[in-house]
């Protein structure tokens, strides 16, 4: 099913340039219109292929160079629609928050730090180590026609008594792998922007218990990677398994998969889910926000704040 455009955003359409004949790009089909088609492993869900891995003695496929092109150019992409979102949001300006602590953001103790914890923070830009929401607000694009059907947030945060209840919806995140140690193929501090999707959204909906006394807790996202490599017989063993492999990887330009033809590995970034600094070992987390129950907030990793109660 194809991404709506909430989700796509800041893409326009389900087009790349080079997704045409002869160049055969696979971005749309894997990224950002998922194929359905039968032994294919996407089933309408982003592949969140971030990297090309060539093996030696194996045919290179001019759409694997016009994929990478195309991959570089989106990342890009995305990395400057997230400065700029988070610079000129019109809900609470990042730098208009920053100038109010001038004072912390030199290390000079602002007005207010011994008093019930109710100083202010020091702002800093996104892009921290863990993962970045596209947007911090709600955003809206004028050019739909109808903006309020275009309204939406990556993140909604809504409060029942002591119980803070977190959503990360479907959208575009900047993340990176934590504490893979024991994993090989990982490069930590590597940040790929990768699509969140999912069919349950149980799985990325959290609640936090920020009752008065509580320590702070940070909140973010289970972040894993997988190999997928070209199959090479069929029926294909797909994503999630022992060696995971997509047909769709396969060399198409005779407007078919061929299992004889092998293609280059890909660099696989799934979300397997949301969690809090209470319920697992923080060094898992890929951080989002911090739940400061003293002082009734919710804010971003860089201490932009996103919610507040009484």
């Amino acid at each position: 099913m194809p991404i709506i455009p909430d989700r796509l955003l800041p893409f326009n359409d389900n087009n790349t340039p080079l997704d045409v004949a002869p160049y055969n790009s696979r971005t749309v089909e894997h990224e950002t219109n998922p194929q359905t088609e039968a032994g294919t492993p996407q089933n309408g869900m982003p592949s969140n292929y971030v990297l090309h891995g060539f093996r030696p003695g194996f045919p290179l496929q001019a759409a694997e160079l016009n994929e990478i092109q195309e991959q570089f150019i989106m990342q890009q992409s995305l990395t400057i629609s997230m400065m700029h979102n988070w610079i000129t949001s019109s809900y609470s300006s990042m730098w208009d928050e920053a100038l109010s602590n001038l004072l912390a953001a030199t290390n000079q103790e602002p007005e207010g730090l011994g008093d019930g914890g109710n100083a202010e923070l020091a702002i800093s830009a996104p892009g921290w180590r863990g993962t970045t929401p596209l947007y911090p607000f709600a955003i809206s694009d004028p050019e739909s026609g109808v903006p309020s059907q275009w309204s939406t947030r990556l993140i909604e945060i809504t409060r029942s008594g002591d119980t803070i209840q977190i959503v990360f919806r479907r959208g575009w995140y900047l993340t990176e792998l934590h504490n893979l140690s024991n994993q090989s193929n990982r490069a930590d501090g590597f940040k790929y922007w990768s699509l969140l999707d999912y069919s349950d959204e149980d799985d990325f909906t959290i609640n936090v218990n920020a009752a008065s006394g509580q320590s702070e807790k940070f909140v973010g996202l289970l972040v894993n990677k997988e190999l997928v490599s070209a199959c090479s017989v069929e029926p294909c063993a797909g994503w999630g398994t022992a060696l995971p492999t997509d047909i769709s990887l396969n060399d198409n330009a005779a407007g078919n998969y061929n299992v004889n033809t092998g293609g280059a590995d890909r660099y696989r970034i799934r979300f397997t889910g949301a969690i809090s600094s209470g319920a697992t070992d923080e060094n898992y987390i890929s951080k989002v926000l911090k739940v400061i129950p003293d002082r009734k907030e919710v804010r971003y990793m860089n201490n932009l704040l996103l919610f507040k109660w009484q």
